[in-house]
């Protein structure tokens, strides 16, 4: 594609990112198939027009958050934005996750949000409310796999791209819709596991979601019943399922079989495809900033970054770039298309090797390995209890700044860091109950509430730590 084509497409893009109110039928499966359709064919651009897309995207990323965020405008005012170009992104600032937590009100760019309001209807999506705000945000909290909890808003439009950009490489190679997609993730509609399918297929979560936090013989149960045809499931728990399916007890036909969410234990791709005759398709979800990277459906395993979505800067402790082939201390991602909560810079705490594109899709780099989520499984002498069980319950209380979970031998040892009064009592309760659910007798929980939880020598947050025999 030409720059003057990348321009072009560009500006379709922008004209989707609009923040003016859309009607009803802009969002759902409709708009997601076109623009599928349209993002897909920038896995035909070369280089250059790659590289013009992202200034001029870029540039207006910036000067949205610069007009319509006070808190960016106070970062970004007497910056040269129009002459800003990716490798300058080094003269900003880096955002937080702390800071954004703290600074949420001034962040988002459209005054009748709030944080209380999005927490609110976080709350609302766990009483099994309807699943957008105001009928036009999607708000997501994450448990904090790699540290602190936080919270989410996007519109529908935002959430439109979200989808396009991650359907594109999943459709790849001529793969039709699916028949039947369930996700094997949170119950709440609050995680994205959960939410994402229920908004792009409007159907009742029953149909799509398979709660992870139940023991397995109970999620065996329900995807016989479902008989999906695409399956997604966290990474942790695949290995666990070709299991099952290699035993006869699981019993899928399937067409395509996702997995994501945390780490991907060796071997478990291998096993997945020799059980349900095809391979697993990896993706790197975040809720902070979505997909970043994804496996191509019907190619290898290379993980490709959504490079015309955002930019991602591979750093080391400084936030000094590190060249391909090295694994980094940390990464620094700019969103191009969030608009209702601009993310410039912002620190997401997770190892990766960044490697450069391949022929195949040229104007793409990939990612050769992830090293910055902990997605060990708890095994309780055969009950397997995964790490969702208690980030469910972490997440409802947000005065939790960052936490870490030691499995014993009959539940749980939890140290939380805490910037208000957390009752301890409470939250003890709630996860020796979301214990209980997922299959293990009088569960023992211990709750402390600590200064500062220790990281590896690596650097790394070991949020969960499974006993080891």
């Amino acid at each position: 594609m030409t720059r003057a084509g990348a321009d072009q497409d560009r500006a379709g893009e922008v004209a989707m990112n609009a923040t003016a109110k859309e009607p009803p039928q802009a969002r759902g499966p409709a708009a997601v198939r076109a623009a599928t359709v349209k993002l897909a064919r920038r896995l035909a651009w070369d280089p250059a027009a790659m590289a013009a897309h992202r200034q001029t995207a870029l540039r207006e990323t910036l000067g949205f958050a610069l007009r319509h965020s006070p808190w960016h405008h106070d970062r970004l005012v007497g910056i040269d934005l129009d002459g800003m170009a990716t490798d300058d992104l080094g003269q900003l600032p880096v955002m937080t996750r702390t800071e954004l937590m703290a600074n949420w009100d001034q962040i988002v760019t459209e005054p009748a949000l709030t944080l209380a309001s999005a927490r609110a209807h976080l709350q609302v999506l766990d009483e099994g409310g309807p699943l957008l705000l105001g009928g036009r945000y999607l708000v997501l909290a994450t448990g904090g796999s790699t540290g602190e909890p936080a919270v989410f808003c996007r519109q529908t439009q935002e959430m439109v791209v979200w989808l396009a950009g991650t359907g594109r490489w999943l459709s790849a190679g001529g793969q039709v819709p699916p028949r039947r997609f369930v996700s094997v993730g949170a119950r709440s509609l609050r995680h994205g596991s959960a939410a994402l399918p229920a908004f792009l297929y409007g159907q009742r979560p029953d149909r799509l979601l398979v709660p992870v936090d139940q023991p397995l013989a109970s999620i065996i149960e329900r995807l016989n019943e479902l008989q999906p045809d695409v399956l997604h499931t966290y990474g942790s728990i695949l290995g666990v399922l070709a299991q099952a399916a290699a035993a006869g007890s699981l019993r899928l036909s399937l067409t395509q079989l996702r997995t994501g969410a945390d780490a991907l234990p060796a071997g478990a791709a291998d096993a997945a495809q020799a059980a349900f005759g095809v391979r697993p398709i990896q993706v790197y979800p975040t809720t902070d900033v979505g997909h970043i990277a994804l496996a191509e459906a019907g190619g290898n395993d290379d993980l490709y970054v959504n490079d015309d979505l955002l930019v991602l800067e591979a750093v080391d402790e400084a936030d000094r770039p590190v060249a391909y082939g090295q694994c980094c201390h940390h990464l620094l991602v700019t969103s191009l298309y969030q608009r209702t909560l601009p993310m410039i810079r912002y620190r997401i705490d997770d190892r990766v090797i960044l490697q450069p594109p391949s022929q195949r899709h040229p104007a793409f780099s990939r990612i050769g390995s992830i090293d910055g989520r902990s997605g060990d499984l708890f095994d309780y002498g055969g009950l397997i209890v995964h790490p969702h069980t208690f980030r469910a319950v972490i997440a409802r209380h947000p005065q939790i700044r960052d936490y870490r979970v030691q499995q014993t031998a009959d539940g749980a040892a939890i140290s939380i860091v805490a910037g208000a009064p957390a009752d301890v009592d409470v939250i003890t309760d709630q996860l020796a109950t979301a214990l209980t659910k997922a299959g293990l007798a009088n569960p023992r929980i211990k709750v402390t509430r600590v200064g500062t939880i220790p990281r590896t020598a690596s650097g790394k947050q070991e949020l969960f730590v499974p006993a080891r025999n």
